[in-house]
């Protein structure tokens, strides 16, 4: 009987010494800016092929490891829309709302980036928005 009970003692102590490495703690990177852009000119036919401070603001974010991007955008008068674009361009995801909308967000997965760009677009708004990220990754 002794040795049942030092037995379980040993295997309850090793699950509990192992329990904390197992499970990776979640690493957190927020980061807030101000974007500053003249509404869309009429001559730009998107938010993609925006000119830089005249109509669109990027933002490059560092994404060290696997995680989740989520974007806000608030703070800004009519129409603004919110991007967040790879290394190479593509979009991995947007809110486009229209005037009313009161907030712009984009939440997305990353997976094996080093960086992403994050694209706030005057539309058809007044000169600034607000923008806050949040990445959780581990």
């Amino acid at each position: 009987m002794r040795k049942f009970l030092v037995g379980i003692l040993v295997v309850v102590l090793s699950v509990g010494l192992l329990a904390p490495t197992a499970v990776a703690k979640k690493k957190k990177i927020t980061d807030s800016w101000t974007a500053q852009a003249l509404p869309y000119p009429p001559e730009v036919d998107s938010c993609q092929n925006g000119i830089e401070g005249v109509h669109v603001v990027n933002h490059e974010l560092k994404t060290p490891g696997k995680g989740v991007l989520d974007v806000t955008m608030t703070g800004y008068v009519a129409d603004w829309d919110l991007w967040v674009f790879d290394p190479n361009g593509n979009a991995l995801g947007s809110s486009i709302g229209f005037v009313d909308v009161p907030t712009e967000r984009v939440v997305v997965p990353i997976r094996g980036m080093d960086h992403v760009i994050v694209l706030a677009c005057n539309f058809l708004g007044g000169p600034t928005a607000e923008l806050e990220s949040v990445y959780i990754y581990s």
